[in-house]
């Protein structure tokens, strides 16, 4: 079959015969011939034949040898491995990663010109950014240009293919570029939501996935979808968009409850707080919420203190400010205050204490 397959030219009935051939066991004998002849042989059979069965064979071959190959690295076999790399980019066969697996053993071993060699044969115009690892090459290949990366991203981002099957990798490259963007400005907003947009079903899936497990939450995808919902609520605080902003800020509060990203509680509360030292020079009574960690409040009314009471507190400067309880649990109370503009703000939970005759909510955690 080989002798055939080396023919200047094949009739219908050849590439038919060739076809079914290697479309069988027997496709490891059509890498014995250059390339070339390979690429020329899948031709023909799609334009003369319509179809290749061969052509499909050969994409799990290429995709098995590559995924061999990682895992049993020989540098002496590089030309074999260019072989591989080759005939995917030319038919856009599935990733192997093998090329930018290739680029990272060159970085690693301070062979730079070798490694931007390999980053380049893949990270360009029409990569997917839907498939998984490749994220630390991408880095590693930004890092070797030791140029702003943002234009470079821009570009694999808007031609990427979308297939719906998102990965973190991509929602990563997202808040890579964000991160290099000018905060603040128009299209730093525009890259997160769209960010966000491809974060929502990565997380759901995987937490549709493990809600019967006993999985561990807060995977890498929550954690990034709660820091594009952080960003967010920065971007809307910081350009004095308080509604906008106390969306996202309840929002951020839902995610991390479903995904135990307790970590971004922190940063939840800076830019509610941010939020609210804005607000005070329009209603200057939201200066009761400057420096009010550990506080303990007086009640100074309702002294019930039954659910959806409203009471008020007030602060040993003799500042007040009126608060909805919404639920209790044995002495714990958590409240939430009623903000201008916003309504029901963000929760507070304080222990119940009696001292002197008189009713004190002590801050014991904001959630």
């Amino acid at each position: 079959m080989k002798k055939l397959l080396l023919k200047s030219d094949w009739s219908k009935d050849e590439l038919e015969s060739m076809d079914s051939y290697y479309s069988d066991d027997n496709i490891s004998e059509l890498m014995e011939v250059d390339n070339n002849t390979i690429i020329k042989f899948i031709n023909a059979c799609e334009n003369l034949l319509g179809y290749c069965i061969s052509k499909i064979n050969l994409n799990f071959y290429l995709l098995e040898e590559s995924f061999d190959a990682t895992w049993m690295f020989d540098i002496n076999n590089l030309d074999y491995y260019d072989k591989l790399i080759e005939l995917t980019n030319y038919f856009s066969f599935n990733d192997s990663s093998l090329a930018y697996f290739i680029g990272d053993y060159f970085k690693n071993n301070n062979d730079n010109f070798n490694a931007l060699k390999y980053y380049n044969l893949v990270f360009k115009k029409g990569f997917n950014l839907c498939n998984d690892n490749y994220y630390d090459s991408l880095v590693n290949y930004l890092d070797l240009l030791n140029t702003n990366p943002c234009e470079i991203l821009k570009e694999l981002i808007s031609s990427s293919p979308i297939d719906n099957e998102y990965s973190v990798d991509f929602i990563n490259t997202y808040l890579l570029l964000i991160i290099n963007l000018e905060k603040y400005s128009d299209e730093y907003l525009n890259y997160i939501n769209d960010a966000i947009k491809i974060a929502i079903p990565v997380v759901r899936k995987h937490q549709e996935f493990t809600k019967d497990s006993s999985s561990i939450s807060d995977t890498d995808e929550e954690r990034d979808l709660c820091e594009l919902l952080s960003l967010k609520l920065e971007y809307y605080v910081e350009k004095r968009n308080y509604t906008k902003a106390f969306n996202i800020y309840n929002q951020l509060t839902e995610e991390i409850g479903k995904s135990d990203c307790m970590r971004y509680y922190h940063a939840r509360n800076k830019y509610y707080q941010q939020m609210l030292e804005y607000m005070s020079y329009d209603y200057p009574e939201l200066k009761f919420f400057e420096d009010i960690g550990y506080y303990k409040f007086k009640v100074i009314c309702n002294a019930s203190l039954n659910l959806n009471d409203y009471i008020t507190l007030e602060k040993n400067d003799g500042m007040t400010f009126k608060f909805k309880i919404i639920y209790i649990y044995e002495d714990e109370y958590t409240i939430v205050p009623i903000l201008p503009l916003l309504g029901e703000g963000g929760r507070m939970t304080l222990r119940l204490l009696m001292e002197d005759n008189n009713i004190y909510l002590k801050n014991i955690l904001s959630h």
